[in-house]
Parts: C-alpha cells; sequence; structure tokens
C-alpha cells in the first residue's frame, strides 16, 4: 500500500487533475473496505508525504510538496467522511424513525387503555342488566364471562402500560420504572427492586429512553438468566442521569456479551441519538448481569415536576 501511495502522490504532485485526484480518493476507499481505522490510514498517508519531502532537493519543492500535501491527503480521507456522513444521517433517520414510532406506540396506548376500557365497562353494565332479568339457571354462566372480562381487562392495562405507560407521561419516570418492575415481578417471580431518584422529571425523550432500556434489561432477565432477584437504580449528578440494572442469574456469554441480541444493539442506537452510552456484560467474580446507561441531562431539557 506505501508503494501505491507513493505512486499515487507522485502524480498528484506532477498534474492534480481528475484522473489524480480519483487515484487518491481510491486508495482511500480500499483502505475502508479492507477495515482500515481512521488514524492507522491518516499515519499511513502521512508517512508517504513525509517520505516525499525528506527527499525533497530544495525548499521550493518542499513548498510545493506541502501545498499538494493537504489536497492529496483530502482526496484519501473523502471516503471515510463520506462514509462518517451517512452514518450521521442514517442515525438522523432512526431517531426521527424512533420519534414516530413512540408517538404511535403512545397513541395505541391509550387507545387500548382509554377505548377498550369504556369497551369493557359498557359491557359490564349490559351483563348487569342481564343478571337483574336472568333466568334462574344463567347464574354461573355469567359469573364465568365475568371472570372471563375481568382477565381481558387486566390483560388489556397491562399490554397499554409496557407498550406505552400513561404514568410515565403524567408522573415520570420513577412511578412508572416502580409500575414496570411490579409487573415483571407478579408475572415472572423474579423480586424486582427499583432504586433512586431523578430529582424532578428530564426531557421526555431521556425519559422513555431510560424506561425502554430497563424494559429491555429485564426482559432479557426474564427470558435468559434464570435470576431470582434484579435490581434497577436510577441517579442523577453532575449533569448526567445514570440507570443500572443488574440480576444475579448466569450472566452474559463471554463470547456474545458484545452483541447481545438486537433489542440491546437498537438500545444503543437509540442513546447515541441523545449523547448517551449503554454498557453490559457480566460481574466479575460474582457472575449475574448488569446493564449500564448513562444520559448527559441538561437542566434547560428538564421539567420542575419533583414526582421522579
Amino acid at each position: 500500500m506505501n508503494q501505491r501511495i507513493n505512486a499515487a502522490f507522485a502524480s498528484y504532485l506532477i498534474r492534480p487533475d481528475e484522473t489524480a485526484r480519483l487515484s487518491a480518493y481510491e486508495l482511500g476507499r480500499q483502505a475502508l473496505e479492507a477495515g482500515t481505522g481512521l488514524m492507522d490510514w491518516v499515519g499511513t498517508v502521512h508517512s508517504a508525504i513525509a517520505d516525499r519531502f525528506r527527499h525533497a532537493e530544495s525548499p521550493a519543492e518542499c513548498a510545493r510538496i506541502a501545498v499538494a500535501a493537504e489536497g492529496f491527503l483530502l482526496e484519501c480521507l473523502s471516503a471515510y467522511e463520506m462514509t462518517f456522513q451517512g452514518a450521521r444521517e442514517a442515525n438522523d433517520a432512526l431517531r426521527r424513525q424512533n420519534d414516530l414510532l413512540e408517538s404511535e406506540t403512545r397513541r395505541i396506548a391509550h387507545e387500548i387503555h382509554d377505548t377498550a376500557g369504556q369497551i369493557l365497562v359498557s359491557v359490564y353494565v349490559e351483563l348487569q342488566q342481564l343478571g337483574a332479568a336472568k333466568p334462574a339457571d344463567a347464574g354461573p354462566y355469567l359469573a364465568r364471562v365475568t371472570t372471563l372480562l375481568d382477565e381481558i381487562q387486566a390483560h388489556l392495562r397491562r399490554f397499554a402500560h409496557e407498550l406505552r405507560p400513561t404514568m410515565l407521561d403524567d408522573l415520570g419516570l420513577m412511578p412508572a420504572l416502580e409500575a414496570l418492575g411490579q409487573s415483571v415481578s407478579s408475572r415472572s417471580g423474579i423480586a424486582v427492586s427499583i432504586e433512586g431518584s431523578t430529582e424532578g422529571r428530564l426531557a421526555p425523550a431521556v425519559e422513555i429512553a431510560l424506561y425502554r432500556t430497563v424494559q429491555e434489561a429485564l426482559t432479557n432477565t426474564t427470558k435468559h438468566s434464570g435470576a431470582a432477584r434484579a435490581e434497577v437504580s436510577v441517579e442523577r449528578q453532575r449533569g448526567e442521569v445514570r440507570c443500572t440494572v443488574t440480576d444475579d442469574g448466569v450472566g452474559f456469554a463471554p463470547a456474545t456479551s458484545h452483541n447481545h441480541g438486537l433489542g440491546l444493539i437498537g438500545l444503543r442506537e437509540r442513546l447515541a441519538s441523545l449523547g448517551g452510552s449503554v454498557r453490559w456484560g457480566s460481574i466479575p467474580g460474582v457472575g449475574g448481569a448488569v446493564l449500564a446507561v448513562t444520559i448527559p441531562v441538561e437542566a434547560s431539557h428538564a421539567a420542575s415536576s419533583p414526582n421522579s
């Protein structure tokens, strides 16, 4: 590769036309395709340019090399810049898609909670009226129908809450997490504890990101860990909010802990759009799993409600 860079730079020095620029760009594209990191690639190109300086025979030639070096380096890096720009655009599109998804999820959750709830209330009223005029042998049947409706109502409430809890919008993150923990405990038998405080309301995007973080972590715990306990801790300090979820289960497999499921990968992308980060793995010397999230918080983005 060094010889090819030297040859391309020599051609660029002689005539920095479109052909020479394309050659430099192609070198960068091939380096990127081969998986060469940006810093390594810059170092390689810099070495080729420095080698040319060492063989310069006059100050005038050094000046000419210096002028050409900038343009040549930029052409060598243009493939990387295009890739980074594409990544930024993809992240922007993903963030917009997440916002639309959350908006639609919120709408569906409210429809389930409000509209389906109103229909069930109407059914209960009709059953009560039917019960007042029922035949003598209809009592057990009506009782079973009422029991089934109670189960449907409970499932709809749980589904609406986990889809997008109205409590998150109305009361804030901590009450919503406590309700989520109780729901997970009642279904799975895992003891879930929620601790900490956000010291007031956070920006809606931050609250939903942290809620989805805990939701994803507890889903992994119930499905894969075999844990008996899980702990969720939220702490806000020095311009950031931290959320940690730990359990006493089998932990992450070492070979896959860096890439454990699409849910965690999607979570990482969601947090990146907020300037946050996520780490997950097993607890050294202890076992179990830990997932830790940090998101920067600006005071101007937080509401003043003390309910969280």
